[in-house]
Formats: structure tokens, sequence, C-alpha cells
């Protein structure tokens, strides 16, 4: 499909028409899957990303709204992915 600087962020939306394709032939109208990344035209296949959970407080909802704006850059909220450990292992 090309390098992966032109190509390398589209297994999201390929992710979503595949479960959006699989669920259209099982019969289902109206899909909604739930996602943490997306790509340009996800939304055409059912995705609705969200953050995964948060806690209660009004820090983390201010870090919600910025990580919102960066989803609609980078086209995840899946950033980091882990916390703690050791990276130059």
């Amino acid at each position: 499909m090309g390098p992966n600087v032109q190509i390398g962020n589209i297994y999201p939306q390929h992710y979503s028409r595949t479960f959006y394709d699989g669920m259209q032939a099982e019969g289902q109208d109206n899909i909604v899957n739930l996602v943490r990344c997306a790509w340009a035209g996800s939304q055409r296949y059912g995705a609705l990303v969200w953050s995964g959970d948060i806690h209660s407080s009004y820090e983390d909802f201010r870090k919600q709204i910025v990580a919102g704006l960066h989803m609609g850059m980078a086209g995840t909220t899946d950033i980091g992915g882990f916390a703690g450990g050791n990276p130059e292992c």
C-alpha cells in the first residue's frame, strides 16, 4: 500500500472495518465498536474512540480533554500503554 510514513497509521481503520464487516455479515445493524485508536475514516465503520477507564478527579478529567485533542491529531489515545518498568530493558 505504500511506505510506512504514508500508511503506518491505517491499521486501526482496517481493524474497525474488519469488525464492522464481520458484524454486518452476521446480520447486525447500528454497529458500534469501542476502540482505543482510530484513523481518518474509522467512524464509517462504527468506531467510537475512548481512552479507557480513568480516575474520578478533576485533574484526570482535565487530562482527558487534552488527550481528546491529541487524539484528533494522532489518531489514538493509547499512548504509553504501560506504567512503570524499565525502558532500558
